[in-house]
């Protein structure tokens, strides 16, 4: 089974590290990588071929805010159809609402702790590699 590719995009470096260094250790089927603006993940998206099935995406970045980079995914046509997941702190009703209105495929509140980063890859790969099927 080949891995799935997820990009995460958010402006934390050290958010960003923590969960690549959980995603290698779970080792469940994904090959991550992360873009720390929206400019950089973007571009990503638009290369030829990018082989990203998975998108994780922080809400409330420095420049472009995750929810202007969700409605520039969807308004691509070659990203229409990407799954995207918001991973935020917030946990305001507006951010939710929001986000699901420009086509969030779920909102998830980042984990707090080590085990929680755990906790959610795990949850991740029983989802989106053994019960979903992805574009």
């Amino acid at each position: 089974m080949s891995r799935a590719r997820v990009l995460m995009i958010d402006d934390s470096e050290d958010d960003a590290e923590l969960l690549g260094v959980v995603f290698a250790q779970a080792d469940l089927g994904f090959e991550f990588s992360y873009a720390l603006d929206a400019d950089q993940a973007l571009a990503r998206l638009a290369a030829p071929a990018h082989g990203i099935r998975l998108v994780l995406l922080d809400i409330k970045m420095a420049g472009r805010s995750g929810k202007d980079v969700l409605a520039e995914i969807r308004r691509t046509p070659a990203t229409r159809h990407l799954p995207v997941i918001l991973l935020s702190s917030s946990d305001a009703p507006a951010d939710v609402t929001e986000s699901y209105r420009l086509g969030a495929n779920a909102y998830v509140q980042k984990p707090s702790s080590l085990e929680g980063c755990r906790t959610f890859v795990k949850r991740l790969a029983e989802f989106w590699l053994e019960t979903a099927t992805l574009p």
